[in-house]
């Protein structure tokens, strides 16, 4: 089988934050895959993880999801909302995420993203799924992790971020 994903670049922490840039994201592939683990530092357990494209911190995301914590599944959503939901992180508790952004360097189309993420034991064990569309045509050049607005705590040391790129077929 031939190798589809490339490497594009990927960060560990060595010290506690409350964001993480990549930047200058070559245009070269067609989609890109995001790998998250890592934990938090927060005093009640469970931090959300989000992202931004190029800077762009308005509502101009929409989203849906569904999580379940071992007991009742929840759906939530939002329109016109200042982020893309893509996982959760537990204090002392591994979390991960895999996020799809479809074709992310196409000029003519908003991007749609998937995520699929869990916590593994934990305080808060949980997993999930969302969607969500970035309402831009713009090619995203730019990925910022963050907490969402509200939440306290970082991203922990040992955290990892790696952003791959799929191909062009």
């Amino acid at each position: 089988m031939p190798a589809t994903y490339d490497c594009i670049a990927t960060t560990t922490l060595s010290s506690t934050s409350t964001s993480i840039v990549f930047s200058s994201i070559p245009q070269t592939y067609t989609d890109l895959v995001i790998i998250f683990t890592g934990t938090n530092t927060t005093n009640n357990n469970a931090m959300s993880l989000e992202m931004e494209f190029n800077s762009d911190s308005g509502g101009n995301y929409s989203y849906c999801g569904i999580i379940e914590t071992g007991s009742t599944p929840t759906g939530n959503g939002a329109i016109n909302y200042n982020g893309a939901s893509v996982g959760a992180t537990n204090r002392n508790s591994q979390g991960i995420s895999v996020i799809n952004i479809i074709g992310y360097s196409n000029t003519s189309t908003f991007k749609s993203l998937t995520a699929e993420y869990g916590t593994i034991n934990g305080p808060e064990p949980q997993s999930g799924a969302s969607v969500t569309m970035w309402r831009n045509q713009s090619a995203i050049n730019t990925i910022e992790f963050n907490r969402p607005a509200g939440q306290t705590g970082t991203f922990d040391v040992g955290c990892t971020f790696t952003i791959y790129g799929i191909k062009k077929a």
